[in-house]
This record gives structure tokens, C-alpha cells and sequence, in this order.
């Protein structure tokens, strides 16, 4: 599964980073809070932007890939990796944009809490949680 989805996204997405088992990086990139040993996830992408996120959904649906999304943090249950499924990892998207009247702000999903507080400190703002 593994090599049929970095080899589909080659061509049309070849910034966007598809990290498999065999790769040198993978257990450091699977890291988090909570890891159980037996959820090791089919392979790992690393969405830089919103159609990478759009083209691995199209893709998942189309040919039946379950898959699990990694925001920025930890999910207490060990959620966010689940055995032989693809982990969306959200990390490299983590932009915060406030808007002019700064009234709303677009966050993005591999955002940490402590990040977004900071850069909404800086303008007085707050958010609760």
C-alpha cells in the first residue's frame, strides 16, 4: 500500500512527503505521547498544504485506505496511529492567520496550542480551550 501511494502522488504532488517503514526516519516521525508498539501505521504522510490534503482523501476513499488524521499534538487514547492504516499527519501545516479586523482566525491542523497562544498573545487576543 505503501509504494501505490507514494507512487500515485508522484507525479501530481511530488512535494508532498510519503514516509514508509523502511525509511530511516519513520519510528522518529511516528513519535508521540502515547505509542503503542502494535499500531504501526502502513505509512505516514505529511500534508504541506490543503490539496495535499485533498488529493489523499480523494485517494483513500477511492481505493478503500483507511486512514487516521495526526494533528499537531497527541490524542490521550493513542488514536492518532492506528495497525496498517495511513496516518495523516497534520504537523507541517500549522499557520496562524488572523484577519484584519481580528476578529476570526484560520488555524491550521497540525497547529500546538501553546503556538497558537503565543501568536494570538502577541495582538492581545485569546482563544478558549
Amino acid at each position: 500500500m505503501a509504494s501505490n501511494l507514494a507512487a500515485a502522488f508522484k507525479g501530481e504532488h511530488p512535494d508532498l512527503p510519503i514516509i514508509t517503514p523502511a525509511d530511516p526516519n519513520f519510528e522518529a516521525t511516528r513519535a508521540c505521547f502515547i505509542k503503542r508498539d502494535a499500531d504501526v501505521p502502513s505509512a505516514i504522510a505529511r500534508p504541506q498544504n490543503s490539496e495535499h490534503v485533498q488529493a489523499i482523501i480523494k485517494y483513500c476513499t477511492k481505493n478503500g485506505v483507511d486512514f487516521v488524521v495526526r494533528s499537531g499534538g497527541h490524542d490521550c487514547d493513542g488514536r492518532s496511529q492506528v495497525a496498517g492504516a495511513l496516518s495523516l499527519d497534520m504537523r507541517d501545516i500549522k499557520h496562524v492567520n488572523i484577519s484584519a479586523d481580528e476578529k476570526t482566525v484560520s488555524v491550521g491542523g497540525g497547529i500546538l496550542f501553546r503556538d497558537l497562544a503565543k501568536e494570538l498573545d502577541a495582538r492581545g487576543l485569546i482563544t478558549p480551550v
